[in-house]
Formats: C-alpha cells, sequence, structure tokens
C-alpha cells in the first residue's frame, strides 16, 4: 500500500471512530415513565420486593434496607443540565439540604463542571449509566461498560467514584421483576447498591407544582427515598415544588440527608462513605473518555456548520440567478436591445483580403465597342472566354 493510500485510509477510520463515538454519546432516551414492566416475579425474593429501596445483592442472602423515619433523601435523575441543574442546587442549597444525583455519564462529559460543582457543595453521586438505555436489552459487556464509563467520566469531573446505582426506567421495590432482579445480582457482583425509590414525584409529566409536592411527601412519619430529575425536559414545576416540599417537610420534624447518609443512619453505623475519591488511573482514563465526547461534538459541530453555509450559498446562489434572469428578459423585451456588432477594425485585420479589378473608367460620351463578326470568329477560334471564378468564402466583412 503506498504512503499515500495509507493516509487517506487512516483519516477516513478516525473520522468514522469520531462519528461513532458522537453516536454512542449522544443516543437520545425517553423519560422514565415509558419504561416496560414484566409482571413476572417468581424469582424476586420476598424481602426484596417488600423490602426497603436500597438493594445490597452482593451475597448469596441479598438484602434491603429502609431509611429511618422521618429521614428523606432527595435524589434526582438524568443530570446534568446545564440549566436546570444549576437551579435545582441553588434551592438546595438555598435551604442546606444535601442531595444525590443519579448522572448520565455522557452529560457528565459534557459538563463536568456542574458535577464538580455538586460535590463541592455536598451532593452525592450516583451511576445512572452512560447512554440511559434499557439493560435489560443489552449483553453483558455493554451493561458493564455502560457502568465502567459513567464511573470514568465521574472520576474526570470530581475526583470521586460511587458505589451508587440506579438502573434507568426503575420504579419501586414492588415494582422489580425477574429481568430486572437478574440486572440487580449482576450489578450486586461488581459491588453497586442498587436503589431504587419510595415515593416517585412523576415530575417527568409535569403534572403540576401541587401534584408533585403531594406525590413526594412521604405519608405520616415514614422515611422516603424520593424520585425527582434535574434533565430530560422542562424542569420548572420540579424546582418551584422543592421550594414547596422542602420548608414542609422541615416544618413536620423531617431531616433530609443523602442516600450513603440514611443508609449510615438505619444500620447505626457507617457503612458506606460518601464520594470516595477515584484512583490516579481512572481520572487519566475519563480525560481520555471525555476528551473524546468532546472532540466527537467538536466536529459533528464542524459538520453541521459546513452543511449549513453550503446550504446557504446554494440558496444565494438560486436567488441571485432569479434576479440576473429576469433582468436580463426585461432588457431582451426592450426596444433598443441588440446583439451588439463587431468591430469594422477587428473584421478588417480578420477576413481575408481579396484583390479585385477596378473597371477602367469609360470615356464620357463613348458608346462600347461593337462586336464585328471578325471579332466574334477570332474569339471562338482562340478558346472560350476566361471567366474569373469567385472566391467560394464566404465574407464577413462589411461592404
Amino acid at each position: 500500500m503506498s504512503p499515500r493510500r495509507a493516509v487517506t485510509l487512516a483519516v477516513l477510520l478516525v473520522f468514522a471512530s469520531v462519528l461513532f463515538v458522537e453516536a454512542y454519546a449522544s443516543a437520545r432516551f425517553s423519560p422514565d415513565s415509558t419504561g416496560n414492566d414484566d409482571d413476572s416475579s417468581e424469582t424476586v425474593p420476598d424481602e426484596i420486593s417488600g423490602g426497603g429501596p436500597i438493594v445490597n445483592a452482593s451475597t448469596d442472602k441479598p438484602r434491603s434496607y429502609r431509611l429511618p423515619p422521618k429521614t428523606v433523601a432527595l435524589t434526582f435523575d438524568d443530570g446534568p443540565d446545564p440549566w436546570w441543574t444549576p437551579r435545582v442546587q441553588r434551592v438546595l442549597d438555598r435551604y442546606g439540604v444535601d442531595a444525590t444525583f443519579f448522572v448520565v455519564g455522557s452529560q457528565v462529559a459534557r459538563h463536568p463542571e456542574l458535577v464538580r460543582r455538586l460535590v463541592a457543595g455536598g451532593h452525592e453521586i450516583g451511576v445512572h449509566t452512560f447512554t440511559h438505555p434499557r439493560l435489560s436489552t443489552l449483553a453483558s459487556w455493554r451493561r458493564h461498560a455502560e457502568y465502567s464509563q459513567t464511573q470514568l467520566a465521574i472520576a474526570r469531573a470530581a475526583g470521586v467514584r460511587t458505589s451508587l446505582l440506579r438502573f434507568p426506567y426503575s420504579s419501586q421495590p414492588d415494582a422489580i421483576d425477574d429481568s430486572e432482579w437478574d440486572l440487580i445480582r449482576e450489578a450486586g457482583h461488581l459491588g453497586y447498591l442498587v436503589v431504587v425509590n419510595d415515593r416517585d414525584s412523576r415530575d417527568w409529566a409535569r403534572p403540576g407544582v401541587d401534584a408533585i409536592v403531594h406525590d413526594a411527601t412521604p405519608p405520616g412519619d415514614s422515611g422516603a427515598i424520593v424520585l425527582m430529575h434535574d434533565a430530560g425536559g422542562n424542569r420548572a414545576q420540579t424546582v418551584a415544588a422543592l421550594d414547596r416540599l422542602i420548608p414542609r417537610l422541615l416544618a413536620r420534624g423531617y431531616r433530609f440527608t443523602t442516600v450513603s447518609g440514611g443508609l449510615n443512619a438505619a444500620l447505626a453505623h457507617p457503612v458506606l462513605a460518601q464520594n470516595p475519591p477515584a484512583s490516579s488511573s481512572d481520572r487519566w482514563r475519563g480525560s481520555a473518555l471525555v476528551w473524546a465526547v468532546r472532540i466527537a461534538d467538536g466536529v459533528l459541530a464542524g459538520i453541521t456548520f459546513l452543511f449549513v453555509a453550503v446550504g446557504v450559498l446554494a440558496i444565494g446562489r438560486t436567488l441571485l440567478l432569479l434576479v440576473l434572469a429576469g433582468r436580463h428578459a426585461r432588457r431582451r423585451r426592450s426596444a433598443t436591445w441588440s446583439w451588439g456588432r463587431r468591430s469594422p477594425s477587428r473584421c478588417r485585420s480578420s477576413c481575408p483580403r481579396t484583390t479585385r479589378r477596378r473597371a477602367s473608367p469609360r470615356p464620357c460620351g463613348r458608346s462600347p465597342p461593337a462586336t464585328t463578326p471578325a471579332s466574334r470568329s477570332s474569339s471562338s477560334t482562340t478558346g472560350p472566354p476566361t471567366v474569373r471564378r469567385r472566391s467560394s468564402k464566404r465574407s464577413d466583412c462589411p461592404m
């Protein structure tokens, strides 16, 4: 293979890889409400389906945990979002409330400063996969990649790691089916605690601020993990509902904590650290992942700009042709229109010269000599009269 072909092939390969990364990182997902529920739950232990929202399936005897009474852990899914996450954080910080954010890895790679700000503000980070897929439809290696890539993005963004995992389209403990239970056990063997929820605010449906506050409020004095969203759509109702929910629960004597803080309180001794530091190798690998996503986004933006520019130029050219065509048509219909004439000087220089014998002037008052029989006979004996042939070439010269 020639060096030129090798370079061309390498450039095409890099370009295709960049487009693949962009397609993977920009995978669109539907809201959590659209998840399918499998009614079959024969393999789910009763302790899990009737237990708490924090599931530990790392051992042969899986266990679940509830938060203590009058304890609420606010959790937010699908972020970070550059518009709504800062607004949610401002409300939480105003009341001194710490929350747990289950982040999407591809969004972390695009907005690492938001995750860094959350960690600096005392909030907890959890994994919500890298592209928000339906995990039951993926191969095992792809699920592991979804978890590990999100961990790398978190390590690059905030220098921490997490043991908390929430599946996309998950719900409450009594809604865990057989397929989801298999995923929970697999995640437990990877060292994750799977977190579902006690109260679903249903803010993804935007039912109104009053409805969100009602659905997020735990009954009586029971503790609860509340599910909300800081991305995936317009979250203005979520922000407004927080401004009502937090003061109301504080007035009832509730305290707010993170998921790990609630678990440690339920066990009466700390077993789970909040946002432990990530290793240096994970940070370096996370940097490579984040830059790959950024380069892919930049290339796609450049291609989009190029296509838009070409389209604008093509439209401009078409409009210009229409304007000039109309102007030309009006000039053709004008009475003074002319295609123009060739320059005489140019014509004389380009036309071949022809020599023409001028007739000698006749003396005034004389008639042409008469033809006598002798002259006719002499001319007949000497041959036919010489006829000068005119050139067959046409001349464009004006006469």
